[in-house]
C-alpha cells in the first residue's frame, strides 16, 4: 500500500475493490482487501479516499449475457414455453433467419452476445451501485464518517482490461480546491471537523504564503 525511502512514506498505492463480473458481489480476495483498508482509514484519520468505478471487458459480457437471458426468460412466460432453451431458439432465429442454429443454447447465446449493445444507464446503474456497496462497506468496517470518502467525477470507459472494480486514491487537486471554498465559507461559522486534512493542509500553506510576501 506504501512506497517510499528511508522509513519515510513518499505514496500510497492502493489495490482496487474488484467485483464478480457484471455484478455487485465483492470479490474473496477484495473482501480481505477491505478489512485492512478500514485499518489504514481508522489510523490514519487526515486521509481521504475517492471511489472510481471501472466496468471491465468481462462485465460488459456479462451484462450482455444477462440482458439476453431476461429477453429470453420473457418469451418463456409470454409464450408458455416449457424450457428456456425454447425461447432462446426464437430469439437466434429472429435475429440469425439465415444462419444454422446452434446445438447449444450456450452456443446461441454467444452469438447473440457478439450483437448485443450495452445501454448507458445499464452501465450507469452498475456505477452506482457499486459504489455504494463499496463505501457502505469500507464505512462500516472501518466506522469513519461519510465525508472520508468521496466519488469521483472520473470514470474509465467501457470495456476496460482487468476485473470490474472501484478504484481508490487519495483525492486531487480539484477535490482539494472545492474543500478549500468550503473552509472559505466556514472561517466566520468557526471550523468544520471534516474538512481537516489535505484541505486544511493546503489552506495553511496558501495564508503563509501571503503572509511571506
Amino acid at each position: 500500500m506504501f512506497t517510499g525511502n528511508e522509513n519515510k512514506i513518499e505514496t500510497i498505492k492502493i489495490e482496487p475493490i474488484r467485483f464478480e463480473p457484471g455484478t455487485v458481489e465483492i470479490t474473496p480476495d477484495s473482501q480481505t482487501q477491505l478489512t485492512h483498508l478500514a485499518e489504514f482509514l481508522r489510523g490514519s484519520p487526515s486521509i481521504r479516499l475517492s471511489l472510481s468505478p471501472v466496468i471491465s471487458r468481462p462485465d460488459v459480457e456479462s451484462l450482455k449475457t444477462q440482458r439476453i437471458i431476461s429477453r429470453a426468460q420473457e418469451r418463456e412466460r409470454k409464450q408458455l414455453l416449457t424450457e428456456l432453451s425454447a425461447a432462446m431458439t426464437y430469439l437466434f432465429m429472429e435475429r440469425f433467419p439465415k444462419h444454422r442454429l446452434p446445438k447449444t443454447m450456450d452456443e446461441m447465446i454467444a452469438a447473440l452476445r457478439k450483437e448485443e449493445e450495452i445501454p448507458e444507464d445499464a452501465v450507469q446503474a452498475l456505477n452506482v451501485r457499486r459504489v455504494k456497496v463499496a463505501s457502505e462497506t469500507l464505512l462500516r468496517l472501518a466506522t469513519v464518517p461519510p465525508e472520508r470518502l468521496v466519488v469521483s467525477e472520473r470514470y474509465a470507459g467501457i470495456g476496460a482490461a482487468g476485473d470490474g472494480r472501484v478504484e481508490l486514491a487519495r483525492p486531487g487537486p480539484a477535490h482539494i480546491r472545492r474543500l478549500i471554498r468550503g473552509l472559505h465559507v466556514q472561517e466566520e461559522a468557526g471550523p468544520d471537523p471534516w474538512l481537516e486534512g489535505e484541505a486544511v493542509a493546503v489552506l495553511r500553506r496558501w495564508k503563509v504564503g501571503r503572509r511571506e510576501h
